[in-house]
């Protein structure tokens, strides 16, 4: 699993790649699907997520022989928080159709106040 921390700002979109490793190898993770919570709190209920996004829209298999995702935050994902700052707790896990779970990245969100609040 990677500890990664995030910095974005509040409405933007928001791409980043993540490699899925085992003791440091690529693992193969065609046929995985992917989620990513953040939360305001670890002890949260996923029903209380910020925002949950998911395969195949807002996260894709970039390359799966090498394991390689790209994870993108839309900007609807952090539109609905005040301008503050914010510092969210998150997860990706993959998962699979027999239920299988394995956490692959997780840090902390900082999700910065923007200036422009309207969209172009």
């Amino acid at each position: 699993m990677t500890r990664r921390n995030l910095e974005i700002y509040r409405g933007d979109t928001y791409p980043f790649t993540v490699t899925v490793t085992n003791g440091g190898n690529p693992v193969n993770i065609s046929g995985m699907k992917f989620r990513m919570t953040a939360k305001y709190a670890i002890a949260d209920t996923d029903a209380n997520a910020v925002f949950t996004i998911t395969s195949p829209v807002n996260i894709v298999l970039t390359n799966a022989t090498n394991g390689l995702i790209t994870v993108t935050i839309p900007p609807s994902a952090t539109t609905g928080l005040q301008s503050r700052v914010y510092r969210l707790a998150y997860d990706i896990q993959a998962y699979n159709d027999a239920n299988t779970i394995y956490t692959v990245c997780s840090g902390f969100l900082i999700v910065n106040p923007d200036v422009s609040t309207t969209a172009p």
